[in-house]
């Protein structure tokens, strides 16, 4: 899912708008911590240096690590990815890897894509996987479910 997401705000955003997002962010992380890391800070100053008596003191990640685009995270219907069913982001990733590399593949494998999914998300699965395989290439899919066996086509073997 990361690389999906990198391409596609590199192929949605120019340079001028990423600049202007990521300097937006840098100024709202400090902006949202200072206050809060602030009594720490103070607390922590009364506590001895480690290094030169030098105090040590929190604050928000601000170098190319902390770079926004690592903390975007993709949203399925206003949900984080991540807190989706397993079969829905069962089903985005199946997606996602043969749309990315359809035209580069000759076999295409998937098992048992029934997983997590109720009738009629398999269904719009299926139909997905049809529309995304390449006439050359072969799709070999495992499964104990004869609904999948069905909506394939088992004419086609």
């Amino acid at each position: 899912m990361d690389v999906h997401l990198k391409q596609i705000l590199n192929d949605h955003l120019e340079a001028p708008d990423k600049a202007k997002v990521s300097l937006a962010v840098r100024a709202n992380r400090d902006t949202l911590a200072s206050p809060h890391l602030q009594a720490v800070n103070e607390k922590m100053a009364e506590l001895p240096g480690p290094l030169d008596d030098k105090p040590l003191e929190l604050a928000m990640d601000q170098t190319g690590r902390g770079a926004w685009d690592s903390s975007v995270i993709p949203h399925v219907a206003a949900v984080p990815f991540l807190l989706s069913g397993q079969g829905q982001q069962a089903a985005i990733k199946i997606a996602l890897a043969m749309g990315r590399t359809a035209s580069a593949i000759q076999v295409v494998m998937i098992e048992e894509p029934e997983n997590h999914l109720s009738h009629t998300n398999l269904n719009k699965l299926l139909a997905r996987i049809a529309d995304l395989a390449g006439d050359d290439q072969q799709l070999l899919i495992t499964t104990h479910s004869s609904y999948v066996l069905n909506r394939i086509g088992l004419d086609g073997l």
